[in-house]
């Protein structure tokens, strides 16, 4: 039976499966305490990847006109093949990923949609946590700084990596949509899209690059080149950009210095927040570190506190 294609836009379309030998460990920490310790590996591993809103018949189409243009696929598509695949209904990302998370139908799990409104406000909220405390935080002058603490996960069911874990199999789970609060593995556990964010913009990452032509080269907003910093004796200063303010009828963004000690000899970089350093390789990742965001104006002039 043939599918309408709409059905895989906006939900997962394709997952592949391979057998690996190994998967890296990064250094970064978990954000969710793990179930327990790690045990010896007596199992193949195995890599499955979630492409969100991908539609398996364009795929099939753009890898059979363009030969060697898409390589990786390509090899997975001959191993496995490309398969049409249900989705949710409704057909949106939050559905059908809590789907794929517990095995579960909307019914079963209770998302559906995006978001759902608070009958007692008619506030829009999260449709996959529940509502923590709201308050404001005072500041100067008359702004004020809301503070939304998320509640408990409002989706049923249980994930299927901690169905794992309470057979003492373990599983790392990388930016799983739908997974904030994030939902605790015996590994790595990290939210991806429905994530909380400070500039709305989850799954975003900051680009710091000495190439003052990259922007021009790919198709992104949050860019740092040389133009933003400077690197003296080894040493480059710039900022970590943090959420915009209005303060007393001034919008500007609030930001947190950044120190960048590099060494080219030995292939590391040090960076320093605050009181806080952290030593980093080519291709490794930090661990998490809090930061602080001082409030300027567009001329970088510092206008409020932290």
């Amino acid at each position: 039976m043939n599918l309408p294609r709409w059905t895989a836009y906006a939900a997962l379309a394709v997952l592949f499966a391979m057998a690996i030998v190994a998967v890296p460990k990064p250094s970064a920490q978990p954000s969710a305490a793990p179930l327990g310790a790690l045990p010896e590996v007596s199992h193949p591993r195995l890599v499955v990847l979630g492409i969100d809103g991908m539609d398996p018949e364009i795929l099939a189409d753009v890898i059979a006109r363009y030969p060697g243009q898409m390589p990786n696929f390509e090899q997975l598509a001959a191993e496995g093949g490309i398969h049409s695949l249900g989705t949710s209904t409704p057909p949106q990302s939050p559905v059908a990923w809590s789907n794929f998370i517990t095995g579960r139908n909307p019914g079963g799990h209770g998302i559906y949609d995006f978001i759902h409104r608070n009958p007692m406000n008619r506030h829009a909220v999260p449709s996959t946590s529940t509502e923590g405390h709201t308050d404001e935080y005072t500041l100067w002058g008359d702004w004020q700084f809301p503070i939304d603490d998320v509640g408990e996960s409002n989706r049923s069911g249980k994930a299927f990596w901690t169905l794992l874990a309470e057979n003492g199999v373990p599983a790392d789970i990388w930016r799983m949509p739908a997974n904030f609060p994030v939902e605790a593995a015996k590994g790595l556990s990290f939210s991806g899209m429905m994530t909380p964010a400070i500039d709305s913009a989850y799954g975003e990452a900051t680009l710091y690059t000495t190439d003052p032509f990259v922007a021009t080269r790919i198709d992104y907003h949050k860019i740092i080149d040389d133009r933003d910093f400077l690197e003296r004796n080894g040493v480059i200063r710039t900022h970590v950009r943090g959420p915009d303010a209005d303060i007393d009828g001034v919008h500007g963004p609030s930001q947190a210095l950044m120190k960048l000690y590099v060494d080219r000899d030995a292939g590391a970089v040090v960076i320093e927040i605050e009181d806080q350093r952290v030593v980093v390789e080519p291709g490794e990742w930090t661990e998490f570190m809090n930061v602080e965001f001082v409030t300027s104006d567009m001329d970088g002039k510092r206008v409020g506190g932290k």
